[in-house]
């Protein structure tokens, strides 16, 4: 399984490319309410549902939607399809990684191989913390020490030329996501 989140895209994805390593995709994009972030706003919601529906295009239309708590969703298609590995990009604000600890200890339990890649930013922020171990929250000395320390960031990931995607019979179609109102079709 990837897990697509905020990188709804096929090109610099590393969790999709170490997937493809793996053999068939599956991929799987699920709209959870129950993580402790902002509630979504009109105009987000608008751009989160175009994007699904290019991602799924690019997909050839196997993108694989959910709605619902994504533990709880992923546990259950790990069950249902014999999922032996789950691959996501990190998400870094403070509810999702809490989501994102607990759900890995969880599926690890089942005996899923998780993979978590860093496919946001430049460095991850335990790659460049202060002399005292805690994390900047000035700009540029961050900066200054993440250019002089940190490894150099990798180089952007091609899109995978060829792959092999599984469509399961359970996903919902991405206007029964609801993340439009009847004003914004």
């Amino acid at each position: 399984v990837v897990w697509f989140r905020q990188d709804l895209r096929l090109h610099d994805n590393p969790a999709l490319h170490e997937a493809v390593k793996q053999g068939n995709v599956f991929p799987v994009f699920i709209f959870d309410g129950s993580v402790k972030d902002p509630q979504l706003g009109a105009a987000s919601k608008w751009w989160l549902s175009q994007s699904l529906k290019k991602l799924n295009e690019k997909l050839s239309g196997c993108l694989n939607t959910y709605k619902g708590n994504a533990e709880k969703v992923l546990t259950a298609l790990v069950k249902k399809y014999d999922v032996t590995h789950l691959f996501f990009n990190a998400c870094y604000e403070p509810g999702r990684r809490e989501q994102d600890a607990h759900i890995v200890r969880e599926l690890e339990k089942l005996g899923v191989e998780v993979a978590v890649s860093h496919g946001s930013l430049l460095w991850a922020p335990e790659d460049v913390l202060k002399e005292d171990g805690t994390p900047y929250k000035v700009f540029t000395p961050f900066y200054k020490n993440a250019l002089a320390n940190a490894p150099k960031p990798r180089s952007p990931l091609p899109e995978p030329e060829e792959f092999d995607v599984i469509k399961a019979t359970d996903s919902v179609e991405i206007e029964n996501l609801e993340l439009l109102d009847s004003k914004h079709p």
